[in-house]
């Protein structure tokens, strides 16, 4: 059976260059567009611009091409195909330009810098390692291969998770397009970069320290979900509207609007950084009416609405039938039925563990890239000054509250405040206040995590080196693979291309058009306000059912175990519970393909056996 690829190219170590050369092309445009605006002055009076410069191109190409391909369909996938390649052309010139004028470059020998050199390397690999996570595998990837065959975004009623994605699956898209399914990742890893550009200092390695030993980096690094980028470009947002000091009034109000630009993009790709949108964006109201500017910095905010947040609302507004007001509020029209179990079920899941606890220690071993570690405590610095820190404080205060009330039951969501507490600290340089003792602890906790880092690193960019090696990297860490490939299979030899339903998330994997299981634990088909997810179904009629589980134990179709539903093909132990976390592997498990008949869906489910 062939391994499963989700682009063209079907060379390892290829997708690796192609990426790589993708990123160069990023990283050249990106510095174009800062050194010929006043971006100059702008980010560089926080960071050095070779730091940020992907940050910025990045968030350049998400404003022009989201409403390209929302509403030009006709034109969406050539512009898709043409802005990807003229981006790969301009990273081919700029790795043939760097080789002309490389330079030796000298380290001061520091074990520290040593350790810190090799985590940063060992991220790095990390990215380089193919798709393996959930989320990943059930709808980024999904919607970015959906967007590269059909030049859209897709509109599902029984795919509930794809209604979770936004701009950020455009650049995941651009990477499938040239070649490479690694780009994605590689740009959380560019978050890194972005962050420890904020954050560095001279002679004082303390903050980059705590960035590098945050257990959550080694989640964020190993997927495409496009998160740890926008916290980087929240994250210089932040750093530039409390620190960076304009001489005059229009500098000033092209700060604002530069500000107001990436917060907008960054509600687009994930709908939590609203939160951080209403927060800054609240503080530079604040600061501009200090500043006798107001009146114009609501003019720019206006037309940054208008030109950013405005259309894809209404696309959504067509989309999911609903009105433009219930979409200010959630990314979703929650009042519609099947959405409203969804919401409280991303609402709700993770609330029965207790969060707090969770943000600073793991449940288990399994759990602990989850938690941020004692680097939260850093928090408590910030009030040795309160005069000086006192709006960071209210930033970072708000944030916790309201992402607590409001927000996703994760500790990673809190990772954006934690790095706001890094910055406040290192801009106004209170390395004097923390105490040695806590900078021991934060130093043990870095070396403790090394060796799950370079463990992720080796287990995952293996991968990049052969066929056989990334087959065997995707059986152990790609939990659904061995599963998918072998019903890719096993549909290919009777020649069926029709859509299937799959009762293991990780759909990216399919071949086949395909319906997720969303829609059997968030609606109910015996129930007449339902009838348009049972409509759809009826009018994709697909032919086959895809689940897995053991003879014993079939929990993932006994749901439909009064339906006539023929057995088709049994693959006997033909996959294992894969994870990236050595300690959350299972047993093996049988697939099973049914043939099925929706028509009496609505008849022989068996709702009592959900979970």
């Amino acid at each position: 059976m062939l391994p499963i690829y989700h682009s063209f190219n079907t060379s390892p170590f290829l997708n690796l260059l192609m990426a790589i050369i993708l990123i160069f092309g990023f990283y050249e445009l990106g510095k174009m567009i800062i050194l010929n605006t006043i971006l100059t002055k702008i980010i560089g009076s926080i960071s050095e611009i070779k730091y940020q410069a992907v940050i910025v191109s990045a968030n350049f190409i998400i404003i022009i091409s989201y409403p390209i391909i929302l509403f030009f369909h006709q034109i969406s996938k050539f512009y898709l195909f043409a802005i990807s390649y003229s981006i790969l052309l301009l990273g081919i010139y700029k790795i043939i330009k760097k080789f002309k004028t490389v330079r030796k470059i000298n380290f001061n020998f520091n074990i520290t810098l040593y350790a810190v050199y090799l985590v940063i390397i060992s991220y790095f690999l990390i990215s380089t390692g193919p798709v393996t996570s959930a989320d990943s595998l059930d709808y980024h990837l999904y919607v970015s291969k959906f967007i590269v065959e059909n030049g859209t975004f897709p509109n599902s009623l029984n795919h509930f998770h794809t209604k979770l994605s936004g701009a950020g699956e455009i650049l995941i898209s651009m990477g499938l397009i040239v070649g490479t399914e690694q780009f994605g990742s590689i740009l959380q890893f560019l978050g890194i970069i972005s962050i420890l550009g904020i954050l560095k200092k001279k002679n004082n390695l303390f903050y980059i320290i705590v960035i590098l030993g945050c257990p959550v980096l080694l989640f964020f690094t190993s997927s495409i979900k496009p998160q740890l980028f926008q916290i980087a470009s929240t994250s210089l947002v932040f750093s530039i509207v409390i620190f960076s000091n304009m001489r005059n009034e229009k500098e000033l109000l092209q700060k604002y609007f530069f500000c107001f630009l990436i917060l907008a993009i960054c509600s687009q790709v994930k709908f939590s950084f609203m939160l951080s949108y209403f927060l800054i964006g609240s503080y530079i109201f604040f600061d501009s009416f200090k500043k006798k500017v107001l009146i114009k910095t609501f003019f720019l905010f206006c037309i940054v609405y208008l030109f950013v947040l405005v259309p894809p609302t209404l696309w959504k507004v067509y989309a999911y039938d609903t009105s433009f007001i219930n979409l200010l509020i959630y990314p979703f029209p929650i009042d519609k039925p099947g959405l409203d179990n969804f919401y409280n079920y991303l609402i709700n899941a993770g609330r029965s563990s207790d969060i707090i606890l969770g943000i600073v220690f793991p449940d288990n071993i399994q759990t602990i890239t989850n938690s941020l570690g004692f680097g939260i405590f850093a928090y408590f610095i910030l009030f040795r000054n309160v005069k000086l820190n006192i709006y960071p404080i209210l930033l970072i205060t708000s944030f916790i509250i309201l992402g607590y009330i409001k927000g996703q039951p994760a500790s990673r969501f809190f990772l954006e405040p934690l790095i706001w507490t890094l910055i406040t600290l290192s801009k106004n340089d209170m390395e004097k206040k923390i105490p040695k003792s806590y900078n021991l602890l934060l130093f043990f906790q870095f070396i403790l995590l090394l060796p799950a880092i370079l463990y992720g690193a080796y287990n995952l960019s293996q991968a990049n080196f052969s066929n056989s090696l990334r087959d065997k990297v995707l059986i152990k860490n790609a939990n659904g693979y061995s599963l998918f490939k072998w019903a890719n299979h096993e549909l290919s030899k009777i020649k069926y291309d029709g859509p299937i339903i799959s009762m293991h998330r990780s759909i990216a994997f399919s071949k086949n058009p395909i319906i997720s299981s969303d829609v059997f634990w968030l609606t109910y088909f015996d129930e007449k306000e339902y009838i348009n997810y049972l409509n759809e179904l009826k009018k994709l009629n697909p032919q086959y059912l895809l689940s897995y589980g053991t003879d014993k134990n079939m929990q993932n179709h006994i749901y439909f175990e009064n339906c006539e539903f023929e057995l088709f093909k049994k693959g006997e132990n033909i996959g294992s519970h894969a994870s990236r976390k050595p300690f959350g592997r299972g047993m093996q498990y049988h697939g099973y393909l049914f043939r099925i008949d929706v028509d009496n869906f609505s008849d022989c489910i068996d709702y009592t056996k959900m979970n």
